[in-house]
């Protein structure tokens, strides 16, 4: 399996800088790394095997993954860059991909309060420690390459494959800013067109909820709500289908 993992930097080098220290210890699978630069003037510089991009800062989170989903792998991850992975967090997805064929969207697990399907409880270690990592290794085991459906994923960190993109299209680059409810609209897509969004139950990263956008503006994540919500109701005439 081709695999791309896009991660969209801007400003704080130390968030991208450990995403991927983090990605680099894990097991790749052969991935290509992307880094997507939207900083103004920006001084990034990390020694790795990874492809460099710098674009408008003016583009929103959606379509500045868009615009490198090309038609190239057969799996594209797309991560905020306040992401840390454990070293086993692509494997998994990549067996619950390998098993069913109508997963169209996929993610891991997390450790963010109020994330629903996804969430799962924060392990008792500093992240990225040996402990954190054996310990999640250990209690993920048994999931290993099992899933579970869910009505949609965040998009902090999510994969679609191209036979899905294929199908339906990209996720809509229109959406604002950070693109919150662009995950629910190209999930509900997803669903219309027969395929499925699911959790990866033996995959988990550590997400630094908001560790770039609230440095930005502590008052980000109400105008982002406000913003994705106005979107999404604008595109479907006022009313929201799911």
């Amino acid at each position: 399996m081709n695999i791309s993992i896009l991660i969209k930097h801007y400003k704080y080098n130390d968030l991208t800088i450990d995403c991927l220290n983090s990605l680099f210890r894990s097991d790749l699978c052969g991935a290509n790394v992307i880094v997507i630069d939207s900083t103004e003037d920006s001084d990034f510089k990390y020694y790795g095997s990874y492809t460099y991009h710098q674009i408008n800062n003016s583009i929103g989170l959606i379509e500045s993954f868009n615009q490198f989903i090309d038609g190239s792998s057969d799996l594209y991850l797309c991560l905020n860059n306040d992401i840390y992975v454990h070293k086993n967090w692509l494997n998994s997805i990549v067996r619950c991909l390998e098993s069913d064929k109508k997963i169209g969207i996929i993610a891991p697990l997390y450790d963010q309060p109020g994330g629903g399907i996804l969430e799962y409880p924060k392990p008792p270690f500093e992240v990225g420690t040996t402990d954190w990592d054996i310990y999640l290794t250990n209690s993920l085991r048994g999931n290993f390459g099992r899933y579970v459906e869910a009505q949609h994923v965040d998009n902090c960190a999510w994969g679609f494959t191209q036979e899905l993109i294929n199908s339906i299209g990209l996720p809509d680059g229109t959406a604002p800013g950070a693109g919150w409810y662009a995950n629910q609209d190209y999930s509900y897509r997803a669903k219309l067109a027969g395929y499925k969004t699911v959790a990866s139950l033996g995959s988990f990263i550590h997400h630094a909820h908001r560790g770039t956008y609230n440095r930005l503006d502590s008052g980000y994540a109400t105008k982002a709500q406000q913003e994705g919500y106005d979107w999404v109701s604008k595109k479907y005439n006022g009313k929201i289908p799911w």
